[in-house]
């Protein structure tokens, strides 16, 4: 039984999603883990226990997220530049990034854990633009 046929299988009424439901699930442990964080304590206010768990995984979001239409124009305008820009490497011509990925990221134990460090450092490359806004007050919006 194939994930087509599991999902075309009515339930209660409905059809089944294909994911098996993972993204409900997942939905409601996020909104029930912010709900217990923002609730009002006797000691102190619901904000600051709010401020007391966010973590570097919550505060990259959160940089992400202030300037997203600048992270998404920066990545996009990187990613094209690299892709454009044509180097000499053992008389070919190509791109910065195929030079980026077979010269660095690639020797490294194999090619597709590579890859994730390639991607993982240019993630981490784009951040620090919008980091530097964050950190300036500095806000794009439309």
């Amino acid at each position: 039984m194939g994930i087509d046929e599991i999902s075309s299988q009515p339930q209660g009424g409905r059809l089944a999603p294909a994911d098996g439901g993972c993204i409900q699930r997942g939905k409601f442990v996020l909104n029930w883990r912010s709900n217990i964080d923002s609730r009002p304590s006797t000691s102190s206010g619901g904000a600051s226990r709010i401020r007391k768990h966010q973590g570097v995984w919550a505060y990259s979001w959160k940089v992400f997220g202030s300037n997203a239409i600048f992270a998404y124009a920066f990545a996009e305008l990187l990613s094209t530049m690299l892709e454009v820009i044509h180097v000499e490497d053992n008389r070919n011509a190509v791109s910065l990034k195929e030079l980026i990925y077979t010269r660095i990221f690639s020797p490294i134990v194999n090619p597709s854990f590579g890859s994730l460090l390639y991607s993982l450092s240019y993630i981490l490359f784009c951040f620090v633009p919008c980091l530097v806004l964050f950190r300036k007050r500095i806000f794009i919006k439309i």
